[in-house]
């Protein structure tokens, strides 16, 4: 389908930048809604703007952001695109993300391959909706790889090359196990699963686990991002430290996956150790490979968004070539 604007998204002058707090404190509370607008080229949500305005303000001049949502049933999944054309390229953050936590990293994709980029927030996160009510079930990993497979089909997205961080990679690898060996779903042209898991290790449980006991300093900062960061910490943190979450492990399914697929993961990242990498590569098996990044954490794109795009770019690039992206360093 067409991205197209919506018509009656204003353009913001200083009075509206200053009443939609662009030139002022970025924190927004919970359940405070203000228009979209238009800042140069590019839309930008002014719900959700925290410190990435500048950067999209910046990067606009060049490649324009145009928002959308896409209505699948209840769901309404807010939705970003850089570039012209049919994405080639749809990333999937991770379990607290939202598109503005993405930073520069999507914009410079689009800049770096010269294909159109989409990434799209999940339900509860952002602005999609709906809003969580408890901990999410414990399938909602393989529930949200069958919204990802209706979310593509509803946009006529086929071969796409899938980037996941974090629960996006996990989620991009079950999206993927389920669509090889003749499955149903839609085949991916490969997958970059940046720190994503494939079972719970003790040290991310207990990360998790001190991230409850400290909750409050993070709602506040996701309150930068989403409508209801109370609702989407406790959907992921409560599931994550629960007892029945604990045995989920998606390795035994990992081998179906039939596309080139790269495990890439910060070399200090505080919620995995390195066999989470190594062992899910080798759970996908001849097509799996995995890579440690020196000096990145678990949210790697914050620490260096330059290397991160410079990454995904050159996976992308050997999905053209078919080297696919196989090297295990």
């Amino acid at each position: 389908s067409e991205r197209v604007r919506d018509p009656q998204v204003p353009d913001c002058g200083p009075g509206e930048r200053r009443r939609a707090g662009l030139d002022s404190d970025p924190v927004v509370s919970p359940g405070r809604h203000l228009p979209w607008c238009r800042l140069g080229a590019g839309v930008v949500d002014a719900n959700f703007v925290g410190g990435s305005v500048e950067r999209h303000h910046r990067a606009v001049t060049e490649i324009e952001a145009v928002y959308d949502v896409v209505t699948l049933g209840r769901l309404r999944l807010r939705t970003v695109t850089y570039g012209e054309g049919r994405p080639e390229i749809v990333m999937l953050h991770d379990g607290l993300g939202s598109i503005p936590q993405w930073r520069s990293v999507p914009e410079g994709v689009a800049a770096s391959t010269g294909v159109a980029v989409l990434a799209y927030e999940r339900a509860g996160h952002g602005a999609s909706a709906p809003i969580p009510d408890g901990p999410w079930p414990t399938d909602w990993l393989h529930q949200e790889a069958e919204v990802f497979d209706r979310f593509l089909d509803e946009l006529g997205i086929d071969d796409a090359f899938v980037v996941g961080h974090s629960d996006g990679g996990s989620i991009a690898l079950i999206h993927a196990a389920m669509a090889g060996g003749g499955g149903t779903m839609r085949k991916a042209r490969g997958v970059l699963a940046i720190a994503p898991h494939s079972w719970v290790e003790d040290i991310c449980h207990e990360s998790i686990v001190g991230m409850r006991a400290a909750r409050q300093p993070i709602e506040t900062g996701l309150a930068r991002h989403h409508a209801a960061p109370e609702a989407v910490f406790e959907a992921w943190s409560g599931v994550w430290v629960s007892e029945a979450f604990r045995s989920w492990d998606i390795r035994p399914m990992l081998s179906a996956i039939d596309v080139p697929t790269v495990i890439a993961q910060g070399a200090e990242d505080a919620y995995a150790t390195d066999d989470q990498a190594v062992l899910t590569a080798e759970a996908v098996g001849p097509n799996g490979s995995w890579r440690l990044l020196d000096g990145l954490g678990h949210i790697a794109h914050h620490d260096d968004a330059d290397a991160i795009v410079a990454l995904i770019a050159e996976v992308f690039s050997s999905l053209a070539d078919g080297s696919g992206g196989t090297q295990s360093t």
